[in-house]
């Protein structure tokens, strides 16, 4: 990661440099359009060019090998911090009601939220 100073040029434009070698590596010029994506913490990421959303990047959990106490919330954090998007939990029958109390305490401190089905939650963040 690295810092960079926000810039005025004229009245009201506000401007962010580039990393060079970033601007290399994807073939960027002068002129050519980069795509902005609000991230839910404020952040942005850009990307090169016009582009679509990017792809869902989902994970799925066997919550039934989840038995240590606080385990299926790690694998959630953990996921959740290397950028899945959306993180399913699968039981074989039904999720129990500690993994349920866990995903609850999970929403409650990101900003994500669950959709129940019988037998897996589906986390969106």
């Amino acid at each position: 990661m690295e810092a960079r100073k926000v810039q005025k040029v004229g009245y009201s434009t506000l401007i962010v440099s580039l990393p060079k070698d970033w601007v290399e590596q994807v073939g960027l010029k002068q002129g050519d359009i980069v795509t902005f994506r609000r991230e839910p913490d404020g952040g942005i990421t850009v990307y090169p060019g016009l582009t679509r959303e990017r792809e869902s990047f989902r994970y799925v959990i066997d919550a039934d090998i989840c038995d240590a106490p606080n385990l299926l919330t790690r694998i959630i954090t953990a996921n959740y911090l290397t950028g899945h998007d959306t993180i399913q939990i699968v039981a074989k029958k039904e999720l129990s009601q500690r993994h349920l109390e866990e995903v609850r305490a999970f929403d409650r401190s990101r900003d994500c939220r669950a959709e129940s089905e019988i037998g897996y939650v589906t986390e969106f963040c």
